[in-house]
């Protein structure tokens, strides 16, 4: 029976600092990014406006248009980088929302309904108090979510560690 191995995804063999390397500079400061698919329902942006206004924060859409956001930006996987360095917070329902919300160490949001595979990364690096369940966990997870202890680093760095030996020990010398 072959045993099957589970590697991380592409994204997370790159560090921070070599994608801040074709990060171009954005003038944006003090932001909520909601990196989200699909509708968001009226309570999710009535509870994103609280939580920016008592926090001082402007929200910014990337990749829709949401005519009750203060800035909406549509660009290159460049600035899809910037934003996210730069955000004080992130709300986002993608696997990739995610993944650049952990390499960044934002405070962040995942609202991951179905998506099993954002749960188990969460879990798997012990991040799954940033599961949202409902937009009222928006200013709870702000207030009070871990952005990245060492442990949750250390689990990070094996699972990264991991798959880059997998990958060299297929490759080979190559």
């Amino acid at each position: 029976m072959e045993k099957w191995i589970t590697l991380c995804d592409p994204t997370l063999l790159i560090s921070a600092d070599e994608y801040d390397e074709i990060c171009p500079s954005i003038s944006d400061k003090n932001y909520i990014l909601l990196y989200f698919f699909g509708d968001i329902d009226i309570d999710m942006q009535n509870e994103l406006h609280r939580v920016a206004e008592q926090r001082k924060l402007k929200i910014i859409s990337f990749g829709r248009v949401r005519p009750w956001c203060d800035k909406c930006i549509d660009s290159d996987p460049t600035f899809f980088l910037a934003y996210f360095k730069n955000a004080q917070y992130i709300v986002t329902n993608t696997f990739h929302g995610t993944i650049f919300s952990v390499l960044y160490k934002k405070r962040f949001s995942a609202f991951v309904d179905t998506k099993i595979k954002v749960k188990d990364f969460l879990c798997s690096i012990g991040l799954d108090g940033h599961v949202a369940i409902s937009a009222t966990d928006i200013i709870g997870l702000y207030d009070n979510c871990e952005v990245l202890s060492e442990t949750v680093q250390g689990n990070l760095n094996k699972i990264i560690g991991d798959s880059r030996k997998y990958l060299q020990d297929c490759l080979g010398d190559k």
